[in-house]
């Protein structure tokens, strides 16, 4: 499991700053402040929501901690449904960007 938790490790520094960039390159300059603090507020609840439902939805009980087989079984899981969720966002991001915006990289024009 360890080359999936370096690659994770790796790979999200790698896309933050692009989405960081991409969203403070969607707004007119007299709103790169809202789109910043709503890029923080909803990477931060993500994680929240994240943290708070992973180990409900990879089935450990509450008292897992004593159970080393049990939080391996978690584990795998957890980084099983991590890597679906990569993947559907690569999907969403592939077929939901237009393909015009993506020609223009970041110098993406509001409406």
């Amino acid at each position: 499991m360890l080359p999936v938790v370096a690659l994770v490790g790796i790979g999200i520094p790698l896309v933050t700053p692009a989405i960081t960039a991409t969203v403070l390159a969607a707004v007119p300059d007299t709103r790169t402040g809202i789109a910043g603090a709503v890029n923080n507020g909803v990477a931060r609840m993500a994680g929240l929501l994240v943290v708070a439902a992973l180990p409900l939805l990879a089935r450990l009980p509450q008292d897992a901690t004593g159970d080393r087989g049990v939080l391996d079984r978690g584990f795998d899981h957890s980084i099983r449904m991590g890597a679906g969720l990569f993947a559907l966002g690569g999907f969403v991001a592939w077929f939901g960007i237009p393909a015009d915006r993506t020609r223009r990289g970041l110098m993406v024009k509001w409406p």
